[in-house]
């Protein structure tokens, strides 16, 4: 929970650690069951768009149950690790700052699925959301 000299965010911010997305479901774990997502109006993405300009993403709760403050999340998808883009409009992941194994920790989301507790591939490219300190 501090900031290494690695870290890419502007004075006065961080890299957000893991346990920043816990309570992004009612559960505080992975889940597959859009019911149990912790957001704004429970609505997600809107799949009948067809510009990714669309309102693709979820505005999650970051600490009550349908209360308090709450930011968008959109869903960028990602760069592989061979350069291509993936999942542009239909996927969302965030770094964290912690580590996970061989891989690193980070937030996935999608239309069906909400995991704040994912870890990936550390060659992939994936945004990176940085908390104030």
């Amino acid at each position: 929970t501090y900031k290494s000299i690695f870290d890419p965010s502007p004075a006065g911010y961080r890299v957000a650690p893991q346990d920043t997305w816990v309570n992004f479901t009612r559960t505080r774990a992975n889940s597959d069951d859009r019911k149990v997502f912790n957001v704004v109006g429970n609505e997600g993405f809107d799949w009948t768009a067809t510009t990714l300009t669309a309102n693709r993403g979820y505005e999650f709760y970051y600490q009550g149950l349908g209360t308090g403050p709450s930011h968008f999340y959109g869903a960028p998808g990602y760069r592989y690790s061979g350069g291509a883009l993936g999942s542009v409009g239909a996927f969302g992941h965030s770094w964290s700052s912690s580590a996970g194994g061989v891989n690193a920790a980070s937030l996935f989301f999608s239309a069906t699925n909400a995991y704040p507790i994912n870890t990936n591939n550390r060659a992939h490219a994936f945004p990176v959301r940085c908390v104030a300190e």
